[in-house]
């Protein structure tokens, strides 16, 4: 099977990467610019595409979404540069030193981000169809499953239900909007290669945090540091050194569609930052402007916080360009502090004002009145924040010196201080989440992450790169002039010395387990990792375990296809539809007993075993078309253990079958797990 994860990851780096770098040629861009945007591009074209698939009734696959969008972007780059190649413009330098950097800035953060993605996140998989079973990856699972059978990729009508033929076999009807776009990208993966659901989930993780974002990342430190590229080669030790991002977001606190857009977010902070370059040309900035706005209108269809995410990281940017500009543009020295000053309040004005009308806007309420309750003390919190020890995260000393470096070197280089300004208020809006109660200002900062201390931990992990960097670079400044103190080698050798006495360092102290071997602890990759491995283990007491993956791969041989099996959800059924493919009637972990409910479903919930001779159950059965009774569990304290929404009053109508139960056939028994034939289903049926 790791051959089939393999060729996962190669087929959704296709399906990321093709038709976004061909789309971006097309619009002039080159290299590194347009390789790294390419995931913005193919994912928005299929989000629209899959919308308008389903309002006009054409069943969505890899092949009738992924080629369309393919041909249309090859065509347009080839027509395009047929064009370009008569007029001379392209975007960006075709110099060769250009494309050398380009290669080294890939290769360097592909080369780190693969490797540490395969020790973090690889090894510690329980196989490459392990699942994380946790509350937001019952949805994630069931909508990657829903989307694959039904053939309908709309983020506007997302549900469990969609391939169902019946109405009434749903017991929650409607269709909502949910960002999508990395369940598209899932489900093209399981539509091109026919793997498992759980595979190809897996699969498109490693490719969004091992690759995905730290190309992201390569893009955006040539852009900040164009004028010190080798702050930003030095960079690639530290694309993915903080635990924080992607790696609590995506194992230890999964995430999984925030963890896809977060990778996007140094794309769309390098696009609006381009905009604004010194040597960028008229074509360029309409370029970038263009890409960026796109980019933004991809995040509607992957997770719309991400752009408030990027917004943090650039409101220091646009408060300095606001005051450069002024004081550049005017003509009485004298007053220019006085006049950039001015520009800079009344930008940082603008920016407040536009935050909180955002805060305000109707549909942003469901995310902004979320609460989530203090993980630290007020000091604690401050030495999270200091240590670097983010939520899900321990303290990594050694990534925090180095960001406390680069901070400091931006006071000698005013150029960059933005970027510790933009690092401080992701620490500021991360400490109020992690600290506060239900406040104000909890809400009014942190709610654009539904006040969720692990989103706004990844946040400000994410801004701490580029500071890492400057870091990194200040290490390397100082061990060449120490080993040019002790003796004096050429200048070349001297600088590749000192790059290889920091990177073996840091690489041994942040990603090793050097301090566990000197009794300080566990490092916070190590920490990581153990967490990944305790959550895809297999064997643990998990809802869904591999015994009852087992029993139910037993019960789709039996039962006849397309049979529906009434099931308790929280017994862990309510993984079997999405890992297992089994055509259960509860797939969802909530919203039962709600106003949305249809009232069969209650009646088998609440009256199925009581009252099995009842004409109303009876009516109830009937109309939804239940055929067989799934039971994997029976500890009725172990599902409050693991399931807090769990209630057995609203369940007892299905916990009270047993085998003497008038009206059900047993079929299949394992320990506490049945299959039972509803008898008196055929008879009224």
């Amino acid at each position: 099977m790791w051959v089939d994860f393999c060729l996962a990851v190669l087929t959704g780096a296709a399906v990321l990467y093709g038709p976004g770098f061909f789309a971006w040629r097309a619009l002039g861009m080159r290299g590194l610019a347009a390789l790294s945007c390419a995931p913005l591009f193919s994912i928005l074209a299929y989000s629209i595409l899959g919308v308008a698939y389903f309002f006009i009734g054409v069943r969505s696959t890899a092949f009738s979404v992924g080629i369309p969008v393919v041909v249309l972007s090859i065509a347009a780059c080839g027509f395009v540069l047929l064009a370009a190649r008569k007029k001379g413009a392209v975007l960006g330098s075709g110099k060769r030193a250009d494309r050398r950097l380009d290669a080294a800035l890939a290769v360097a953060y592909l080369a780190v981000g693969v490797a540490v993605g395969l020790f973090v996140f690889v090894l510690p998989l329980d196989g490459p169809a392990s699942s994380v079973q946790t509350y937001d990856n019952v949805h994630h699972f069931a909508s990657v499953r829903s989307f694959s059978d039904s053939g309908m990729w709309s983020s506007l009508h997302v549900s469990s239900y969609l391939g169902v033929s019946d109405p009434a076999a749903n017991p929650l009807p409607g269709t909502g909007y949910y960002p999508s776009g990395w369940h598209i990208v899932c489900s093209m993966v399981v539509s091109a290669l026919g793997v498992e659901v759980a595979l190809a989930v897996n699969a498109v993780n490693f490719l969004f945090a091992a690759i995905v974002f730290p190309l992201s990342m390569a893009f955006l430190m040539k852009v900040l540091f164009s004028g010190d590229r080798a702050i930003a080669l030095i960079g690639a030790l530290g694309a993915v050194a903080v635990g924080a991002f992607p790696w609590v977001l995506v194992e230890v606190w999964p995430l999984y569609p925030n963890t896809a857009a977060f990778a996007l977010v140094p794309v769309l902070v390098a696009c609006f930052a381009a905009v604004w370059g010194r040597d960028a040309s008229r074509r360029e900035r309409v370029a970038y402007g263009a890409v960026f706005v796109l980019g933004c209108c991809c995040m509607a269809f992957m997770q719309p916080n991400a752009v408030f995410s990027a917004a943090v990281f650039l409101i220091p940017f646009c408060v300095y360009r606001s005051a450069v500009e002024a004081g550049r543009r005017c003509r009485e020295p004298k007053r220019r502090m006085e006049v950039m000053l001015a520009a800079g309040s009344v930008a940082l004005a603008c920016v407040a004002l536009l935050w909180v009308a955002a805060l305000s806007l109707p549909f942003m309420q469901g995310a902004v009145a979320v609460y989530w309750p203090p993980i630290h003390s007020r000091a604690q919190g401050l030495v999270s924040v200091l240590g670097m020890g983010f939520a899900g995260s321990s303290v990594q000393p050694i990534a925090a010196c180095l960001v406390a470096a680069g901070a400091l070197y931006t006071l000698r280089k005013r150029r960059y201080l933005w970027l510790t300004c933009s690092y401080l208020l992701a620490c500021c809006i991360y400490y109020v989440s992690a600290v506060e109660g239900d406040t104000l200002l909890k809400h009014a900062l942190s709610g654009f992450w539904y006040t969720d201390p692990y989103r706004t931990a990844a946040l400000a992990g994410i801004l701490a790169l580029p500071l890492l960097a400057m870091g990194l670079y200040v290490a390397c400044k100082i061990v060449g002039k120490t080993l040019a103190s002790v003796r004096a080698p050429g200048e070349n050798r001297l600088k590749a010395l000192s790059l290889a006495v920091v990177a073996v360092a840091f690489l041994a102290l942040n990603f090793l387990p050097v301090r566990g071997a000197l009794g300080l602890g566990q490092g916070a990759f190590q920490g990581i990792a153990a967490t990944a491995t305790a959550l895809n283990d297999g064997s643990a007491v998990n809802a869904y375990s591999e015994e009852k993956s087992r029993f139910s791969k037993h019960v789709k041989e039996v039962v006849p296809s397309g049979a529906l099996i009434v099931n308790q959800p929280y017994d862990g059924s309510l993984f079997a539809y999405s890992l297992d493919d089994l055509n259960l009637y509860y797939r969802d972990i909530s919203g039962y007993g709600g106003e949305d409910e249809r009232p069969e479903s209650s009646t088998i919930r609440c009256r199925l075993a009581a009252e099995a001779s009842n004409p109303s159950v009876r009516d109830a059965v009937l109309t939804t078309g239940a055929e067989y009774l799934l039971v994997l569990d029976r500890d009725v304290e172990r599902m409050k253990e693991l399931f807090f929404l769990y209630d057995p009053a609203a369940w007892e109508g299905i916990e009270g079958v047993v085998d003497e139960t008038p009206g059900f056939e047993m079929v299949l028994s394992e320990g506490d797990m049945r299959l039972y034939r509803i008898a008196y289903a055929d008879a009224v049926q």
